[in-house]
This record gives structure tokens, sequence and C-alpha cells, in this order.
């Protein structure tokens, strides 16, 4: 197994395509696997038309992100290009999405799964605005099961080698190719654990029976003084989400978007009945966590070839400038590794044993 990089900042998307895709390919025959992240205002259907020309309709994936990023810096507009060799690649695209979640991801599981072949890694991309992420997920995993490794990120538009979309989903399952991962956060609990006892899809109404805002708006304000940190204000909302408790005292994290005076608007569905509890975060203490996240990934690989960095652009927007201390404790571990980047909308990790989706996290995958 052999990989490359590209980038390119070009301002027209063919020759930023080109650009990226020259860097990444140079004098190799084409590869067996190009995945290709971009972002800013290219239009979709120049950069998909441009990238199946120069790859001669060879297995590909194409993602618009909302940002990506290098040891440089944040990249606002940009073509970022993997290619690959040595691999089996096998790619699928839903661009109508008008059935329900599992469906959508039953539907790209069994086509993955044709003849029997369910194990490999599966990268998966799913629009942002597909809604039911979770569902979908789930919906990939039943025909493909514990056999397979699953990554990815919710982005904005996709495409393959066979089309593009702008609301679906885009996923390939990847055979002889090697990874590791590890996915943290940095938040901690903050209060008692809570029973959502009443919730419609991403609104949350009550935890305990009790006005899901009012107790929010008391644990925020009890635990959260000292800090100077209001209900309401961006801060409070950037600084205090929700935490689902997994295995092995670990958290899978919602955003909560929105304190309006009936519910609490998460960025995706918390089921009823679930156990949440609010968190919080020490922020000088999140790109010190981004490290040990890295280098936990590094490790857990032999023959690490290039690294691929999803990232929620939640931590980016609490970050700020602080981000690039993120973004230079990653690379610094990384070292000489070729690695690509990606701000997202929410990661996609099966480190816990099945592909969950979450927020605010930092994914770390690294392959050989």
């Amino acid at each position: 197994m052999h990989s490359r990089i590209g980038m390119s900042s070009k301002k027209h998307a063919e020759a930023a395509v080109i650009e990226g895709l020259s860097q990444a390919v140079s004098d190799m025959p084409l590869p067996d696997l190009t995945l290709l992240f971009y972002t800013g205002d290219y239009d979709l259907k120049d950069i998909f038309e441009t990238a199946v020309k120069k790859l001669e309709s060879k297995p590909l994936i194409g993602v618009h992100m909302p940002g990506l990023f290098n040891s440089v810096g944040i990249m606002q507009r940009g073509v970022a290009a993997l290619t690959i060799w040595g691999v089996e690649a096998k790619t699928e695209l839903l661009v109508g999405c008008d059935i329900p979640g599992y469906h959508i991801g039953q539907q790209l599981g069994l086509s993955l799964a044709e003849n029997g072949d369910i194990g490999g890694t599966v990268l998966i991309f799913p629009s942002v605005h597909l809604g039911e992420l979770p569902d979908v997920l789930r919906g990939i995993y039943s025909p493909l099961g514990p056999a397979c490794k699953y990554f990815g990120g919710a982005c904005v538009q996709q495409f393959t080698e066979a089309g593009f979309s702008r609301h679906g989903i885009a996923v390939v399952k990847i055979k002889k190719l090697e990874i590791s991962n590890c996915i943290g956060h940095g938040w901690i609990p903050i209060g008692e654990p809570m029973l959502v006892t009443r919730a419609v899809d991403n609104e949350i109404f009550e935890f305990d029976g009790i006005s899901a805002v009012q107790r929010y708006k008391n644990l925020v304000n009890d635990q959260l003084a000292e800090n100077s940190v209001q209900l309401g204000n961006q801060n409070a909302l950037s600084i205090v989400c929700l935490g689902i408790p997994c295995t092995n005292r670990k958290f899978l994290i919602r955003d909560i978007f929105a304190v309006e005076d009936h519910a609490l608007i998460c960025s995706t569905g918390v089921p009823q009945n679930s156990v949440v509890t609010l968190m919080t975060t020490s922020i000088p203490a999140l790109p010190v966590i981004a490290m040990r996240i890295t280098k936990e990934a590094l490790a857990y690989h032999n023959n690490p070839e290039f690294a691929l960095l999803f990232s929620g652009i939640s931590r980016y927007d609490l970050l700020q400038e602080k981000y690039a201390g993120e973004v230079n404790n990653i690379y610094q571990v990384l070292d000489e590794l070729p690695a690509i980047g990606l701000l997202t909308y929410g990661e996609i990790s099966s480190s816990l044993g099945i592909p969950l989706y979450h927020n605010k996290s930092l994914s770390v995958v690294i392959g050989g």
C-alpha cells in the first residue's frame, strides 16, 4: 500500500483540482482510490467534472467540508487530495434520501456487502442536512456488522465517480488498508445524571419530569457561576453541552444549539429515556488533549502512511485564535507523516465498537 497527498488553494475550481491531484498522483499510475476534500465557494459540478476527468472514472470520493487545515493553519478555500494505491475500493452514492434514516443506511450497507463481502474499512460522508444521522449509521452497520471499521464526518455536499449530491451521502468500503483510530473531546460532566423523560427528534422538553430548560438554567448557574458564565449567551452554549454515558467512562457529546422557551434544541436527536449529563471543558486544556488523542492513534499503527483528522467545527468556533495551538500540537506529534485536517459538522467513529455520531470531538485516523 502506498499513498500521497496534494493540496491547492487556487481560486478557480478546475485549477485547484488539477494542482491538488497532480501533486497527489505525480508520475504514478492512476490510484486505486482518491479522496478529494474541498472547502470554500467552489462549484460542486466543476469540482466533480474536473476530478472524474482527471482520474478517468477510477474510484473516487469527493466531499465539501466546512473547512480544511494543515500544519500552517486553516484553509478557508482549497482542495486536498489523498491518493491510495494497493487497495480495493467500492464506492456508493445515495442522492435521493426521502426515506427514513435507518433505511438509507441499510440500503448503502447492503450494496457494500454484496456477495457476502463484509470486511474492511468504511468511510462515511453524509450531508449534515440529511437528518437522523445516528439512524443512518445503525442502518449501515446492520448488514456489515463488526467485521468493518467505520469513520468519517458530516459534510455539505459529496460525490463519487458515478455522480454528485447536494443533500445525500457518499460511502466507500476499502480492503487491504490497515487503520487505527482514537477519538476524544475533553469535556467533563458537571452535576448529576438526568433521565430524558420527554423528547422529540432533537428537542428535549423534560429531564426527570421537570422542564429541561429550567433544569439547564439551574445547573448552569449553579455549576458555572464562578466562571462568570451566564445562561443564554453564546459563551454558555459553546462550553456547555450534553453527554451520553458510554463504555469505559466515556461520553458521546451532543451540542446544544439553542435554549428556547419550551425546549433545548440539540445538534441531533437524543432518544427519550436516555441518561445524560451536562458537560463542560477547560479551553486551555483542549490543545493538550488533542496532542494526547493524536499520540494514542499513532501508537496503535505499526506502519503509518497518512492521517485524516476529523475535527468538529464547534471546537474551532470555541477556540477561535487558540485553535492554532491545537493544530500545532497535532502536527507536532505527526511530525513528517502526511495529513489532511478536516473541519466537520459531526465526527463518525466506531472506536467504541459500533459507528457513532459525535460532536465537539477530534477523531484521528491513521492509515497504512
